[in-house]
């Protein structure tokens, strides 16, 4: 019988900056590299591929740091994005796509 997926109990208040898309820190490489490493996370590469990468990846960091995770029957562990959504972090999985194909050079 395969296991339950688990949710931990998220620990921390949501920074500001996650839950808007259109923050200024996530309009340039550098200014969401000093957002990071303030809050102690770490640079994900697919982030220079756009505002919405960098803070995407950023929430993805902040979540599995704070304990906003569920672990799959194949342990896998993943954000708890139905948590990160009620707490008003959206996703916005296909405008980051084409935000990392144009960055790629792919005309969309």
């Amino acid at each position: 019988m395969a296991k339950r997926r688990e949710a931990v109990r998220p620990s921390g208040s949501v920074p500001a900056e996650l839950l808007d898309p259109d923050a200024s820190v996530w309009r340039s490489d550098r200014a969401a590299a000093d957002w990071l490493e303030g809050h102690g996370l770490a640079w994900v590469d697919r982030m220079s591929a756009g505002p919405l990468n960098r803070r995407k990846w950023a929430a993805i960091g902040w979540a599995r740091a704070n304990g906003w995770t569920r672990t799959l029957a194949n342990g896998c562990v993943l954000p708890d994005w139905r948590r990160m959504r009620e707490a008003g972090i959206c996703r916005a999985d296909g405008a980051s796509m084409v935000e990392r194909l144009r960055h790629g050079g792919v005309d969309v």
